[in-house]
């Protein structure tokens, strides 16, 4: 089962916001193909 992203407003909002701080998005998209993938997220990544 794969799941589908759906970006609320706030999340683009935030995005936007990284983009524009110079924020390495290449991380964030691989932790979001990742989680679509089902494939569990490292320990750094956790809380």
């Amino acid at each position: 089962m794969k799941y589908d992203l759906v970006l609320s407003g706030r999340f683009k909002k935030s995005l936007k916001l990284a983009r524009k701080r110079g924020l390495n998005i290449v991380l964030l998209d691989s932790i979001v193909e990742d989680l679509l993938h089902q494939i569990p997220l490292d320990e750094k990544y956790k809380d």
